[in-house]
């Protein structure tokens, strides 16, 4: 039994690729959660995209392995311009770094200093969608 595969979506009409990883059986319909890829599907219809398995894996480890080469190869033969990728793959983008701020708290002269900053800005997720 394998753990999960490392698949291909494609933008049919610009010819870019996202690579990705997934756990569990291939699911055609799945089109992957890079965050540029997810930006242009929200623009697009999903029918310009198109998926397919490119490899199955045992073990995390090893699907995780498989992303990073694939995501390096297609950089290289396809040109990273033409990859919705923005990180290098492998635990599914993640990076497992503890943050220097973890367990610490602002200052409410920080916090009235970045009310202020921000004061007649829109939000960035209150803007128009386009």
């Amino acid at each position: 039994m394998f753990y999960g595969y490392i698949y291909e979506t494609k933008n049919i009409e610009n010819s870019m690729f996202y690579i990705g990883q997934k756990k569990g059986k291939f699911n055609y319909r799945y089109r992957g959660s890079g965050l540029r890829l997810k930006n242009v599907q929200n623009k697009s219809e999903l029918n310009i995209f198109s998926t397919r398995l490119i490899e199955y894996a045992d073990t995390r480890e090893e699907l995780n392995h498989k992303e990073i080469y694939y995501i390096s190869y297609y950089r290289r033969v396809f040109g990273k311009e033409n990859i919705y990728n923005i990180s290098n793959g492998g635990n599914g983008g993640k990076v497992f770094e503890i943050s220097p701020f973890k367990g610490k708290h602002h200052t409410e002269e920080s916090k009235e200093k970045n009310r202020q900053a921000h004061l007649g800005l829109t939000p960035w997720n209150k803007g128009l969608k386009g």
